[in-house]
């Protein structure tokens, strides 16, 4: 009631102005009596050195001496703001805006975020609608006024429709008394790279550390100082992974040779020892800020915080792509879509590519700094951030997210109210704010006759347009790591000069997502007498019809015989035994017929095919189980000549 009472005091206060000039008087220091100009100038001395607890008192004496004299108010509302007394600033601010409206014109402003603070949305709302309606604002302070505004329109909708969340803290191995700040997690979910950052002591400096700890079935293991070894390993944070977990990028502060305050590192793992740091160099850091990386799945985009020159705030979100030399290009701002006149910090970029989290103290929130998620469109650009919500936000600054592969459990750094120090929180994310969930395929590529790992071509396509999703290749281990939506189907081809490809059709289960997988290849040489398993070539049930997921098999097939134009080959049709031998002999050599069909229309000559049905006579797998009749119906390509 007395909320209503003042909401309705200070509108009619308004409405009886004459364009917002009131009647009543007031005073100004030129006005004033001398015991109130005497107390006024004192407290203002003490204001302007910083002193506010001293200033208050003072511009309450020069109240009680001249309760008129507006100047006192306003500068009394600005002492208590500085000292968290929203009560009183808020009283403060509103006998100023009673004596005058805009003798000082933020004071309505000011008065609303005092409302604001207090949780009083309503009163934050119809302050600024009734004192700013009609009248025409500087652009700095009418952007200060739209954000109170928006905040107050935000927080009061957030708090009458309050999001699922129920956080539970990580092991007491990983929350110290410290402060801990979660970093990255390995796409595995099984390893845990965090900062800690040691609590205050007398003539002590704060040592931030990189942590690291790992997880198996029985839960997180006690942390290991991370990179114990190098020279220096303080004054770091800030980690992501690459996505093979063999690569690292870092911020470290106060670094020899460093080029700013802090700057970007990469550190590789070579024989399960981490390297030396190299720092990124002048492209990416400037002489400024930049912390914070958030490295894409494809490691070809490197996302960081910076307030170097050309943001839009204090501190933007930056982006750096990796060029075709393998270096690091000029980093572009995100643009004011993402970027506000606030600070935006902590980027993650999800596996998937598209869903981008991140802190930010500039969009409308629920006060301090709050988590955002934006996602990119068709186009590539990202869209207008979304606020997590509360209570996953609060009046508190909640920094820091990391969230799984499988899109639905996040990790969060949030302050423990009971310590008043930052710990991890672990959560399962709003079905709205999840990412798409992604896998990962681990492959080891190798020659079949002497296991010597190969130097291979990776490619996933989309089974029906046979566009290339994935392009990649093996390193000198033979190996290749590729991540993946976990929802999609893929022909995944394997091929190396020299060599037959490699084939094979990858799919979920209805209802189910792909899981991790590591999937050893063995090429064999190009010879004659040689087979290929066309597993992304699929039919019909019961008929010679290509389905269409056969696209990117077909496709991949007619390319390698027109690379290898010197080879003539076999198709070979094979069925289970379901059903008569005379009606699977003839379904085989049909579908081995469609096959060649297909590739004499892409222009392989006729002459280098041969086609053959086999029908239930030579099984690669029992005929007792589903997945065997499966792997039994097939079409394999056969070499039989190298002119």
């Amino acid at each position: 009631m007395k909320n209503l009472i003042l909401r309705l005091s200070i509108l009619l206060l308004f409405l009886m102005s004459s364009e917002f000039a009131l009647a009543q008087d007031f005073h100004t220091p030129q006005n004033t009596s001398k015991k109130a100009l005497k107390a006024f100038e004192k407290g203002e001395f003490f204001f302007q050195q910083n002193d506010f607890s001293a200033s208050l008192g003072l511009f309450q004496k020069a109240i009680e001496q001249d309760a008129l004299l507006i100047d006192a108010w306003l500068l009394l509302g600005d002492a208590a703001t500085e000292l968290d007394s929203n009560n009183l600033a808020k009283r403060a601010y509103e006998n100023a805006i009673q004596l005058d409206t805009f003798y000082f014109l933020p004071t309505a402003y000011l008065l609303a975020k005092a409302y604001l603070e207090n949780f009083q949305f309503d009163n934050t709302l119809e302050v600024l609608e009734a004192a700013y309606a009609k009248t025409e604002l500087p652009e700095k302070l009418f952007r200060k006024i739209e954000k109170v505004r928006n905040d107050a329109a935000f927080r009061k909708n957030a708090y009458a429709n309050p999001v699922a969340f129920d956080p539970k803290p990580l092991t007491v191995s990983i929350n110290s008394p410290a402060d801990e700040y979660v970093n990255a997690l390995r796409l595995d979910g099984n390893l845990l790279v965090f900062t800690q950052r040691s609590t205050q002591r007398e003539k002590q400096p704060l040592i931030e550390q990189l942590m690291w700890a790992s997880r198996d079935s029985t839960g997180w293991k006690q942390p290991k100082a991370f990179a114990p070894d190098w020279p220096i390993n303080q004054q770091i944070g800030a980690v992501t992974f690459s996505a093979d977990g063999n690569s690292i990028f870092f911020a470290a502060c106060g670094w020899p040779a460093g080029l700013g305050s802090c700057d970007i590192y990469f550190a590789r793992k070579k024989d399960d020892e981490w390297q030396l740091p190299v720092n990124l160099g002048s492209v990416v850091n400037s002489r400024l800020w930049e912390s914070q990386p958030s490295l894409s799945a494809d490691g070809r985009k490197l996302l960081f915080v910076s307030n170097r020159g050309g943001g839009l705030g204090g501190s933007d979100i930056w982006q750096s792509d990796l060029g075709l030399d393998g270096q690091w290009n000029k980093p572009h701002n995100l643009g004011e879509t993402i970027n506000s006149d606030g600070n935006e910090m902590a980027p993650f970029l999800h596996p998937d590519g598209k869903t981008l989290y991140f802190s930010s103290d500039g969009h409308p929130g629920m006060g301090g700094a709050d988590l955002f998620v934006s996602r990119l469109d068709s186009l590539g650009q990202w869209q207008a951030p979304v606020n997590l919500g509360y209570p996953i936000n609060t009046s508190s600054d909640e920094i820091n997210l990391v969230v799984e592969a499988s899109g639905k459990t996040a990790l969060l750094s949030a302050l423990n109210d009971s310590l008043e120090t930052y710990d991890i929180l672990t959560f399962e994310l709003p079905l709205e704010h999840q990412p798409n969930p992604v896998t990962y395929l681990q492959l080891l590529v190798k020659e079949l006759d002497t296991k010597n790992p190969l130097y291979a071509k990776v490619i996933l396509a989309n089974p029906l347009s046979a566009t290339k999703l994935i392009e990649t290749e093996t390193d000198e281990k033979g190996e290749a790591f590729v991540v993946i939506p976990a929802k999609d189907a893929y022909a995944l081809q394997v091929s190396s000069k020299g060599f037959l490809f490699y084939d094979n059709f990858i799919h979920p289960e209805p209802g189910t997502d792909l899981q991790p997988a590591q999937i050893e290849v063995y090429l064999e040489a190009l010879q004659v007498g040689k087979k290929v398993l066309l597993d992304n070539v699929l039919f019909e049930t019961n008929k010679a019809v290509l389905l269409p997921e056969s696209k990117a098999g077909l496709t991949y097939l007619e390319h390698f015989l027109k690379q290898n134009p010197q080879l003539k080959i076999r198709l070979e049709g094979h069925t289970d035994n379901t059903g008569h031998p005379i009606y699977n002999q003839k379904l085989s050599l049909e579908r081995a017929g469609a096959v060649a069909e297909f590739l004499f229309e892409h222009d392989i000559d006729a002459e280098r095919l041969e086609v053959q049905g086999f029908g239930a006579k030579r099984p690669i797998a029992t005929n007792e189980t589903a997945d065997g009749r499966t792997k039994n119906r097939r079409v394999e390509m056969h070499v039989i000549a190298i002119e």
